[in-house]
């Protein structure tokens, strides 16, 4: 994990970073995220974002919405099959409120029970899309365990 994150903070050329069921982000994504998120936010290279299958919960989500907020570079974020609420869309909601480059957001496949995300954060995506014209396509769908 130590590595990785390296690799984000010392190579302006990566484009994407895929971390897709990676066992160490699986058992400490939010460790991971935290310390990712320096290096990412002022990353001027990475377009793609990959976290499908880490396992994420919703305090993951609020660090990505940091992330969000502050990179307008990224253009693809892909968080299938992971463990997110509707708290933690709304984190994501947070973050693109100021985001300027996501144009896709992948959230098929939540596996929590209340991964439902309901009128409230439909309301709040709505509200979302009057500051951030660049999103233009948001998947969802839920499963349950």
């Amino acid at each position: 994990m130590t590595m990785l994150i390296k690799e984000v903070a010392e190579d302006p050329s990566m484009n994407t970073l895929d971390v897709t069921g990676n066992a160490s982000v699986r058992m400490k994504n939010l460790d991971f995220l935290t310390q990712v998120a320096v290096p990412l936010k002022a990353h001027k290279g990475i377009q793609k974002l990959v976290l499908r299958e880490c396992e994420l919960n919703d305090a993951c989500c609020e660090v990505i919405g940091q992330i969000l907020a502050e990179n307008h570079v990224i253009e693809e974020v892909d968080l299938q099959k992971n463990k997110i609420t509707s708290v933690g869309a709304l984190a994501l909601c947070d973050g693109l409120h100021k985001n300027k480059g996501v144009k896709v957001l992948d959230l098929m496949g939540q596996t929590t029970s209340s991964a439902n995300f309901g009128e409230e954060t439909l309301e709040r995506y709505l509200a979302m899309f009057q500051t951030n014209i660049t999103l233009t396509k948001r998947s969802e769908e839920h499963t349950s365990e």
